[in-house]
């Protein structure tokens, strides 16, 4: 399974996506998978990468979803935490493999970038929604509650 971690700048999927690879991380090995979390921001700075043009956008998350599923292949469970603001892109990825989708909803302008993406385009179908207006904790357990039904289903 691929965790895909999405929504808008400063909308907390960093800090979510890490609170769940720290959950899987404490159980030593119940669910059998190592969790490994691939950034946004760190995927930018791995592969130089600060064309936020579309085109730069979507090359940053092909890149990353071929690493996911690369991962994936090898037992891990990579938890990606991306903006991702295109519907095909994420569609394509679900359609390949095992992915539990997580938009991330905020009302809140927050985070160093302080901007939306014009034109993100909403998940449409298979996926859990997240208010991150909500305290971390109770966000936090949404998320682990969903990745455990996951990967023990």
């Amino acid at each position: 399974m691929i965790v895909n971690i999405i929504g808008q700048p400063g909308s907390g999927k960093t800090t979510l996506a890490l609170e769940l690879e720290s959950f899987i991380e404490s159980t030593r090995g119940v669910f059998g998978v190592e969790p490994i979390v691939i950034d946004g921001d760190e995927m930018r700075r791995v592969f130089r990468n600060q064309d936020y043009s579309e085109a730069g956008r979507r090359r940053n998350l092909t890149t990353a979803h071929d690493i996911a599923r690369f991962l994936n292949s090898k037992g891990k469970l990579p938890i990606l935490a991306m903006v991702s603001p295109f519907l095909d892109l994420r569609e394509g990825l679900k359609a390949e493999c095992d992915v539990l989708e997580v938009f991330l909803r905020t009302s809140e302008t927050r985070g160093r970038e302080g901007f939306f993406v014009k034109d993100y385009e909403l998940p449409t179908s298979d996926f859990i929604e997240i208010d991150t207006g909500l305290p971390l904790k109770d966000c936090s357990s949404k998320l682990i509650d969903a990745v455990i039904t996951r990967l023990t289903r």
